[in-house]
């Protein structure tokens, strides 16, 4: 079996509930508890959109989002072992999460500012900033 590349790709979910709000995934205990956008490893031989959905999918639960964007922002990882490649997807407003188990503990729609407050990492929240902008633009 080939190992996993350390390519990964980051999904800042978001859903239009009369404002807009960002998907935030809380990492069980184990994993250092810190909430984080959807994010996976893209496997041996697999597409980023293919590791895309299938994150998405594992994740959340959410098999048919109502958009899937291009790539909004790439940059190599720590230690220049590969790259982290940022996607947006829009979800229903009503959409179920159904978390994975084991990896997260808990999920929150949360508006801009308090997704900013919540994520540890500034990777994260630079992400999120560029996912808010584009969003502004589009309205």
């Amino acid at each position: 079996m080939q190992p996993d590349t350390r390519d990964i790709v980051q999904i800042i979910v978001y859903r239009d509930a009369g404002s807009v709000e960002y998907l935030l995934l809380q990492r069980s205990p184990e994993d250092g508890g810190w909430w984080q956008p959807v994010t996976g490893h893209v496997e041996f031989g697999e597409s980023e959109q293919e590791a895309l959905l299938r994150e998405l999918a594992e994740e959340t639960g959410i098999t048919r989002p109502k958009f899937v964007s291009q790539q909004i922002h790439s940059n190599p990882l720590d230690g220049g072992v590969g790259q982290a490649s940022v996607y947006m997807v829009q979800a229903d407003a009503d959409a179920e999460i159904k978390l994975e188990p084991g990896e997260h503990v808990q999920y929150k729609w949360v508006n801009f500012e308090d997704a900013l407050n919540l994520l540890k990492y500034d990777g994260n929240k630079d992400n999120l900033r560029r996912a808010d902008a584009l969003l502004a633009e589009a309205r």
